[in-house]
Order: C-alpha cells, then sequence, then structure tokens
C-alpha cells in the first residue's frame, strides 16, 4: 500500500488521464454489444466474449454517448473554473447542467443560447450514440440549472458526469482526501447524478461512485474507499438497496472471482445499481485493466455503460501504463479527452484556459 501510494504521488496526473481514458475505452470495448444478451454474445464472438474493439458507429474504437457526455461536463467543470477564477460565485451543479445542455445541441434541434463553446466546434460530437430518449427527455425539459429532476429514473445517465469531477477534486492541490472532502464529494456526485435520475437510488449511486473515484484517484485501495462509502452510506436510511448491491458484488468477487455468469448476474434491470455493481465487481476481481474490462462488458446488461465505468475505475486505480496501447491509439475522440485531462492540470487564469473556457 504504501509503495502505491508513492507511485501515485509521483505519478498523479497520469492516474487522472487514465481514469478519464480508460473510461472511453471501456465504453468503446461494449459499445458493439450494448444491446446483446450474453447468449447472442457468446454466439457471435465466441465462449470468451467480446476481447478487443469491434466495428460499430463505422469504425473500431468508437464511443457511446456516455463519452460525449462525460467529455461535455469535463468542459463545463473547466467553465466553473475560469469563473471562478474570474471573481464570479458560479454554481457547479448549473454549469455541468448546462454543459448536458450543450450535448443536447449535438443530439437534436434544442439550442442552448451558448455559442462559444471549445466541444461544439467539434462536428465528430454530432453523431448520434443511443442515447435512452427518456434521458433526452428529461433534459430538453429541464428549464432550471441544478435542480433535481422531476422523475423517478435510476437508469444511472448521470454516472457519466461522476468522473470529471473527481479528477477535478484531485487535481486542486489545494485539496487533500479527508472527511470534509468525501462528504462535499458525495454530495456534488449525488446531486448531479439527480439532474436526470430523480429517484434516490439513481443520486446515491452517484455519491457512492464519487467517493471510489476520489479515494482511488488519491492511491487508496478499493477495500479502503469501500469503507468511506459505507461511513456516507450507513446513516441514510434510503440507501439500503445499494449498501446490499455493493455487499453482493464484493461477495461475488470472492466466492467467484472472474466469472462471466457472476457478471450477469448482477445485470439485473440495467439501472444504476446493477451497472455499478458490475464495474465495481470487475473492478475487484481484475488481475490487470483488459481483464476487468472484458469481464466488465461481457454480459446481458449495458455493456456501454458498464465497461465505461469499470474503465474509469481501472484506469484510476491501476494508471496509464495498465491501458493497453493499441486501445488508446484507435480509440475515437482520443485527442480530446487528453485535452481535458490536460486543462485540469493547468491554472485557471492561464490566457489559454480564458479563451478555451471562458465564454
Amino acid at each position: 500500500m504504501a509503495e502505491q501510494s508513492e507511485h501515485w504521488a509521483a505519478n498523479s496526473a497520469d492516474y487522472q488521464r487514465a481514469c478519464l481514458l480508460g473510461g472511453a475505452v471501456g465504453d468503446a470495448l461494449g459499445a458493439p454489444v450494448q444491446f446483446f444478451s450474453l447468449d447472442d454474445i457468446v454466439q457471435q464472438y465466441g465462449e470468451r466474449g467480446v476481447l478487443d474493439y469491434m466495428p460499430v458507429y463505422g469504425r473500431k474504437g468508437a464511443v457511446t454517448d456516455d463519452t460525449q457526455r462525460l467529455m461535455f461536463t469535463a468542459e463545463g467543470i473547466l467553465r466553473y473554473r475560469v469563473a471562478s477564477a474570474r471573481g464570479e460565485q458560479p454554481d457547479l451543479r448549473s454549469f455541468i447542467h448546462r454543459a448536458d445542455l450543450r450535448w443536447l445541441s449535438t443530439q437534436t434541434t434544442t439550442t442552448t443560447g451558448q455559442q462559444r463553446s471549445f466541444l461544439l466546434a467539434e462536428r465528430g460530437l454530432y453523431s448520434q450514440r443511443a442515447a435512452r430518449d427518456s434521458f433526452l427527455a428529461v433534459l430538453s425539459k429541464s428549464q432550471q440549472g441544478g435542480v433535481t429532476a422531476d422523475n423517478q429514473y435510476q437508469f444511472g445517465a448521470g454516472l457519466s458526469r461522476i468522473a470529471p469531477l473527481a479528477v477535478h477534486f484531485v487535481s486542486d492541490t489545494r485539496k487533500f482526501w479527508g472527511e470534509a472532502l468525501r462528504a462535499e464529494m458525495f454530495s456534488l456526485s449525488a446531486d448531479i447524478s439527480a439532474l436526470s435520475d430523480g429517484h434516490v437510488n439513481g443520486r446515491l449511486t452517484g455519491g457512492a461512485l464519487g467517493i471510489l473515484l476520489l479515494g482511488l484517484l488519491y492511491g487508496h485501495p478499493p477495500e479502503a474507499c469501500l469503507a468511506r462509502i459505507d461511513e456516507q452510506l450507513r446513516p441514510n436510511k434510503d440507501s439500503q438497496a445499494l449498501r446490499r448491491a455493493i455487499d453482493h458484488a464484493v461477495e461475488l468477487a470472492n466466492a467467484q472471482p472472474n466469472s462471466a455468469s457472476a457478471a450477469e448476474s448482477l445485470c439485473g434491470d440495467s439501472m444504476a445499481l446493477d451497472v455499478f455493481s458490475v464495474a465495481l465487481y470487475s473492478l475487484l476481481c481484475a488481475e490487470d485493466f483488459a481483464s476487468g474490462l472484458v469481464l466488465s462488458v461481457n454480459h446481458s446488461g449495458l455493456s456501454d455503460s458498464c465497461g465505461a465505468l469499470a474503465g474509469q475505475l481501472l484506469g484510476a486505480w491501476r494508471g496509464l501504463d495498465d491501458i493497453p496501447q493499441h486501445w488508446l491509439q484507435d480509440l475515437e475522440h482520443k485527442a480530446l479527452l487528453d485535452c481535458l485531462a490536460a486543462d485540469f492540470l493547468k491554472s485557471p487564469e492561464d490566457p489559454l484556459m480564458k479563451q478555451r473556457y471562458g465564454g
């Protein structure tokens, strides 16, 4: 553990980059089979399932709406940083909500009223990548930034917003891993998940994911992060379903590690709890980044979302060097993801940052 912490301290930026890139890699690995049953996957790709990028959306390494929205969230947080540096008192939730609306404008005829945007100039992000109609409808109806969605959805659409938030906190050298930061991360992660998922399970799963990602990025092992998650959840009477799901994933990782049937048993109705459970199981079982990611996408659930979440967790814990280079080389939007990751390390007063995120 000491060696892990020392290595993290010397390579923190790489772990942050690996979190964002790893999520996109997992998204791309799961995208071709996101609507397949496990039987369909085995029939088409063999008993071991998908082991490498397969063509989808006209290419190998293509990402889905999960990664598109992650990038817009990252841009929204960076815009928040620049606004804060100007002496404003911006609300981070509102900035992330407006980032969602900018992404929505790339998928529909909805307009945001904000023409200056680094990512809106990237025409490749206008490709429609199987976003849920219900999620698009929720965003289309949302009017006021930073307000919990008035619905009972728990699809987990908000989970893609969490990784950039974790990178935001870890890249701020004024912050440190402690009770106050964990409470802040849990609250914000839950709130921004609730921008689209109004059900308590969607909100609390976002909070738990926030603590897990934050802890991994600070170099703490998964088991220690899970203990901190339990501290946040235990006082909440609505957290029983999530706590049971976490306990079940941990039990399966101990009793049936690296089992496709175990991952399949966690899929359920492909709600937020199920996506988080599959990703957590894959993290706990992983011998390396690739094995964990393959495990996370070969099942009947939402393979793209599970792969994206598992990739973020595995990247945050195992680092950039553990991600197979050929997956990075063939990844769609890799240059944009690299740019966003690098910008989290820049001062918000940097002229380039003001130009890119000051609109």
